[in-house]
């Protein structure tokens, strides 16, 4: 009695072995449906962002501000994304979030751009989504 237990509790953990890879393979490569470590980022940077440009609509003074999980603070640079200036709002620090790979910025009507440390500025589109598999934003 105790051999065909232990046979099938043998059995049973191959069969686990063998079908958790698999989907969790099929849960990864389903786009849309379980979010990235950095997507997750990415929209909290976003939503930081959004939150300092609601208070400056409301009169707050702005200086360096934990909105969220980010400290943003104001930013008067202007950007040259493609031939075209864009004025910066609000940029998030440069901190662990982001790996010390650049950093987020958002202008005064709400256009996302990315300041790569090595790349240069990027203009974010509303519905951009990180890559999975390559590295970096």
């Amino acid at each position: 009695m105790n051999t065909k237990l232990d046979s099938l509790l043998g059995w049973c953990a191959v069969l686990g072995f063998l079908i958790l890879p698999f989907f969790l393979l099929l849960a990864i490569s389903i786009p849309g449906t379980i979010a990235s470590g950095k997507q997750v980022t990415f929209n909290r940077a976003r939503e930081s962002l959004l939150a300092a440009l609601s208070d400056t609509s409301r009169g707050a003074v702005q200086e360096p501000k934990q909105y969220g999980y980010f400290v943003v603070y104001a930013c008067t640079n202007q950007v040259t994304v493609a031939g075209r200036p864009y004025p910066l709002a609000f940029c998030t620090t440069d901190g662990y979030q982001f790996t010390g790979q650049g950093r987020l910025a958002v202008t005064t009507n709400q256009q996302f751009i990315w300041l790569d440390i090595r790349q240069g500025a990027k203009l974010i589109a509303n519905d951009y989504h990180v890559s999975k598999w390559r590295t970096g934003y």
